[in-house]
């Protein structure tokens, strides 16, 4: 099949298709286990990472951070997977991309929100959504970028997740971070999230997680965060070839290969501009995310 007709069926099936669930695999809050949220293409693969590096001092025969740390998703659409058996390692670690609320929780898990400037996002999406798939000759036109975050607007893929999110970041067990913050100072932040989730770790051991988890460490090591265990199960459920992503989720730079909007179609940095006021504006007030991020990073001089 060809990547753009199996990109175009997977989405069909993920939005239209019949998702038959048996409710006893649908995830039910464990205390300790640790969420890592966000918008689709902000970090959460590096979150997976990190927090799987915490939680196991250092691991590094990984093989697929997926067959270690769970993906979920709407409830509606969750494929039939178990997601309430026991894991390789505890606690715990999942992912998922949807806004508050969509998946169940309690005040006794140990949530991690990860966010991005969405116009990088956007042109780390186009990029994702061909490699994937298969296609590693280039990336959505901008024009299927924008329409598909117009698709989904009110989704797991950007601005529902990040403002819903943003409301409940002084929940105590909400930690709400900016990919930013990470790719300037990932020692520091790394420090801050295994403070958050409650594991002690030692210099030499902070040290080694800080190397594991560097882009460039990661980028060098794609095959393990391309996700080819969740192709089997897309090839299984939506009844097609499996296939081999030609991309993973991994850029070694980290701010991907934009270097500035003049990269981004004057139509999409358009639709972009029109979903934030659309949402995070209206809710929040905030003009833009880097005025977001410039009053809340880590780092922001207040």
């Amino acid at each position: 099949m060809d990547p753009k007709e199996r990109r175009k069926h997977v989405i069909d099936f993920a939005l239209n298709g019949e998702h038959v669930v048996n409710p006893d695999n649908l995830y039910k809050p464990r205390d300790g286990d640790i969420i890592a949220v966000g918008p689709m293409k902000s970090g959460t693969t590096w979150l997976q990472q990190i927090l799987h590096q915490i939680r196991t001092k250092g691991d590094e025969t990984l093989r697929d951070i997926y067959d270690v740390t769970w993906c979920m998703l709407n409830p509606s659409r969750q494929w039939d997977f178990n997601l309430n058996a026991e894991q390789k390692f505890t606690p715990r670690v999942f992912k998922h991309h949807e806004p508050y609320g969509v998946i169940q929780s309690t005040n006794k898990q140990k949530i991690v929100v990860i966010v991005r400037d969405p116009y990088d996002a956007a042109f780390s999406m186009a990029k994702f959504f061909s490699g994937f798939y298969g296609d590693n000759e280039g990336r959505l036109t901008d024009e299927e970028m924008a329409e598909v975050m117009r698709m989904t607007k009110n989704t797991c893929a950007n601005f529902a997740t990040l403002s819903s999110w943003w409301e409940h970041r002084n929940d105590p067990n909400v930690l709400f971070l900016f990919y930013e913050d990470l790719t300037s100072e990932l020692e520091q932040m790394i420090r801050k999230i295994a403070a958050f989730v409650e594991i002690p770790l030692t210099t030499e051991q902070l040290h080694k997680i800080c190397y594991l988890c560097s882009l460039e460490y990661m980028a060098r090591h794609t095959n393990v965060f391309q996700g080819d265990s969740t192709v089997q199960l897309l090839s299984h459920f939506t009844g097609i070839e499996t296939w081999s992503p030609k991309a993973g989720s991994v850029r070694k730079d980290g701010i991907i290969e934009m270097q500035g909007l003049e990269k981004l179609a004057p139509m999409l940095r358009a639709t972009i501009d029109q979903l934030w006021q659309e949402t995070f504006q209206q809710q929040h007030g905030y003009k833009s995310y880097q005025e977001l991020h410039s009053k809340h990073g880590a780092f922001a001089k207040n």
